[in-house]
């Protein structure tokens, strides 16, 4: 996830990109275009790090549970 938002971050339309009109037109969607991309995939990265975590606390009440129900 941090490798593609970097990537989208790092994005340009590279030469001849837009053309003179398009750039002044279009630069300033794309720039918020692809800041808006990049912005969704680290949260969506930030979100996974907490569904990890509650997983794995969950699997830990689940093992406990189970080593004393076992006892």
């Amino acid at each position: 996830m941090a490798a593609a938002e970097s990537a989208i971050r790092g994005a340009a339309p590279g030469f001849p990109g837009f053309g003179l009109v398009g750039r002044v037109a279009f630069d300033s969607a794309y720039d918020s275009a692809r800041s808006t991309a990049a912005d969704y995939l680290k949260h969506a990265k930030n979100q996974l790090s907490r569904w990890q975590g509650q997983l794995i606390e969950g699997a830990k009440v689940i093992r406990d549970a189970e080593t004393k129900n076992t006892q």
